[in-house]
């Protein structure tokens, strides 16, 4: 009975949840929650030692009641959980299929796009106007598609592209083709020729068209040289491209093969023809085609001249590039190969305005092992050169067409001519580093030039006023000058700051230091020469007899004659020998020299009279004075010291003792020497002096 009520209260229980939920299992989790807080007020409210079955069994029948609805609760929740995860995936799926549709339809829509445009340009062959413009629509079709992972519909833009921009191309190359015959391109220099008017305008027409077609070639891949040498060498606009090409079907007909006109030895030949063809093309393609390129290409169009003598300078890059191997098993051909592409270099440069930026021919040369030939023949031919200029008879005259104050001789002069054409080969090299190593071959030729000089020298020092000696010296001076001011432009400013990081110095420093020091001791030389001369004809004026002389104030002391005949004579021979700086510094060294040898040899060693003194005063002023007055305005100031002697040798003979005293009692006293105007001599050399009078006694001292 027990179980039968137990069912019929949980059937109650459930008939009772399902009238109060319903169909909406939602509230399942709500009303359980809220049993169970009813369940906890009964029990609080009972009596549960009185009424414990009763408590027990309703206890038990929420018990039930909330297991059912736990149950619920647990299957709503995996329902939930799966029916969810169904329908993502169901979404999703759906998604998927909606954007691979989308894209079919792209696809299926960018394909359709490029046909209609290629039915178009089949329909518009032959308006040339519009095809460009077809053309620039299938340009930013096949850009909207960069990127893109569709590789199988890029590559049918691409082929698509290529055959149209093929196809057009060849069709006005064609006519651009003909065209070129009816104007007589290329143009020949003695033959005068005149297009009618509407074969110009068709000419600027198809120049036009190509220029465009070029612009819309998008994404297409130009063809690039394989070779590093020709790397530079961009290929000219398209118009330009084929009117080269019949100067080079010339070129290639002249300068290859078996022709008289391809010889080996003679590179001019092939040079001076490229130089003539972009001569005789400059104002047809200023004036017929430059005007178009700027139309087209607005700020960006490149100068025609240019990139048509770019294309046909490279012309003389291959042919040269081409012979190298057989150039270098031959020296002499090689140098002239070297020779001649220097000079098409510069005159293509300067007398043709090519731009330095633009690749050129040297590139050839300066290839590594190339290069390492070409300065070891440098170095050789410089030798040789070198040695000529130095055995040459008349290496040491000077010469008649350079100006009389420098002396330049003959082979200072070609020394110089050598350095300055070595200087104009490396000037336009494209790299630092091997206009660099050229003024390193210059440097060591300048060592050996010096070299030679000092073992040409040894046989020049017994005689020296009467051998080469000075004329060597001129050269040394010359060409040190020379360096000096080459050191100062730009070109070797720059190779200083690459060799040694600053611009401190200049490259040819070392060698100037040396070259110097040379110029100072053969300068040195001469002037010791001279006044070892000056010095045997002073013996008998510096014996005279000062002591006991009296002065002739109308004549000098007949025993100075021969030592001022001497002087006078060495230093005209020392200006007709010397140029006029070297000369500046040898009189002006000689009279520094003369002044402290009177001063020790004759001042110092003699007994003065008043008369002596006063009679060495008159030889100063009226005969040493004067021979060196002829080079400056004030030639006593070089003999300042036998000035001052005078002064203190010709004084009154109370004022000289007077001043012996207060020397005496104040040996640091300059103030008296200075009233009577002696400055340049010390205190005691003044008293050592004094001492020379005859009229002053130790005792005064």
């Amino acid at each position: 009975m027990e179980v039968d009520d137990t069912e019929t209260l949980m059937l109650e229980a459930v008939r009772e949840l399902n009238e109060e939920l319903g169909s909406d299992v939602d509230k399942a989790r709500e009303a359980y929650d809220r049993y169970v807080a009813e369940k906890h007020e009964i029990e609080q409210m009972l009596d549960v030692a009185s009424s414990a079955a009763r408590v027990s069994a309703a206890v038990q029948e929420v018990e039930a009641v909330a297991s059912q609805v736990a149950m619920v609760v647990g299957q709503y929740d995996t329902l939930s959980v799966h029916s969810k995860g169904q329908l993502e995936e169901q979404l999703q799926a759906q998604v998927e299929r909606v954007s691979q549709l989308e894209a079919a339809v792209a696809y299926l829509k960018r394909i359709q796009e490029l046909e209609a445009v290629s039915n178009q340009l089949e329909a518009a062959f032959h308006n040339e106007r519009h095809v460009m413009e077809l053309l620039g629509q299938l340009a930013k079709m096949g850009a909207a598609l960069a990127g893109s992972n569709c590789h199988h519909l890029t590559s049918f833009y691409a082929e698509t592209q290529g055959y149209w921009h093929t196809l057009i191309k060849e069709k006005l190359s064609s006519e651009f083709d003909e065209v070129l015959k009816e104007i007589k391109w290329p143009i020949v220099a003695d033959v005068t020729f005149t297009p009618s008017a509407e074969v110009e305008t068709r000419f600027e027409t198809l120049v036009e068209l190509l220029l465009l077609l070029e612009i819309t070639e998008g994404q297409q891949e130009v063809a690039r040289n394989q070779s590093a040498l020709l790397s530079d060498f961009l290929p000219p606009p398209l118009p330009l491209q084929l009117m080269v090409r019949p100067l080079r079907r010339r070129f290639l007909y002249h300068f290859s093969g078996p022709r008289q006109t391809n010889r080996l030895d003679k590179p001019e030949w092939f040079m001076a023809q490229v130089l003539a063809w972009i001569k005789e093309h400059v104002a047809f393609l200023s004036q017929r085609v430059q005007p178009v390129l700027d139309r087209v290409k607005g700020e960006d169009a490149p100068s025609a001249q240019i990139e048509f003598a770019r294309a046909l300078v490279q012309f003389v890059l291959e042919k040269l590039h081409s012979e190298l191997p057989l150039l270098e098993q031959d020296d002499a051909l090689f140098a002239h190969a070297v020779d001649e592409t220097l000079a098409f270099d510069k005159e293509l440069r300067v007398g043709l305005g090519y731009p330095p930026g633009q690749p050129g021919v040297v590139g050839v040369l300066t290839q590594a092992p190339v290069f390492v030939k070409w300065i070891a023949m440098e170095k050789k031919y410089a030798g040789e050169r070198m040695d000529r200029m130095l055995s040459s008879e008349t290496a040491w005259q000077a010469l008649a067409s350079q100006e009389e104050q420098l002396k330049v001789t003959e082979c200072a002069d070609a020394f110089i001519a050598l350095l300055a054409t070595m200087t104009d080969r490396f000037r336009n090299l494209p790299q630092p580093g091997h206009r660099l190593q050229y003024v390193e071959l210059q440097l060591e030729l300048i060592e050996e030039w010096r070299l030679r000089l000092v073992q040409i020298l040894r046989e020049e020092r017994l005689m020296p006023l009467a051998s080469r000696l000075p004329a060597i010296l001129n050269s040394v001076s010359y060409v040190s000058a020379v360096l000096r001011e080459w050191a100062e432009k730009p070109l070797l400013l720059q190779l200083q700051l690459y060799r040694q990081g600053h611009v401190q110095g200049c490259v040819f420093d070392d060698a100037l230091q040396l070259l110097d020091s040379l110029s100072t001791e053969l300068l040195d030389t001469l002037t010791e020469a001279v006044l070892l001369d000056v010095k045997a004809k002073s013996r008998e004026y510096r014996k005279d007899r000062w002591f006991c002389m009296t002065s002739d104030e109308n004549s000098l002391t007949p025993s100075a004659c021969g030592m001022m005949q001497i002087l006078s004579a060495r230093l005209l021979q020392l200006k007709e020998l010397l140029a006029e700086t070297l000369f500046a510094k040898a009189w002006h060294s000689l009279a520094l020299y003369l002044s402290q040898f009177l001063m020790e040899e004759l001042v110092f060693e003699n007994w003065f009279s008043l008369g002596g003194g006063s009679q060495f005063q008159y030889d100063l002023i009226h005969g040493l004075f004067p021979l060196f007055g002829q080079f400056t305005t004030r030639p006593d100031n070089l003999f300042k010291p036998l000035k001052e002697a005078c002064i203190l040798l010709t004084l009154a003979s109370g004022s000289a003792k007077l001043l012996a005293e207060v020397l005496r009692d104040d040996q640091d006293s300059t103030d008296a020497l200075a009233e009577i105007g002696v400055h340049r001599l010390n205190p005691q050399e003044a008293r050592e002096i004094l001492s020379r009078r005859n009229d002053i006694s130790a005792s005064d001292l």
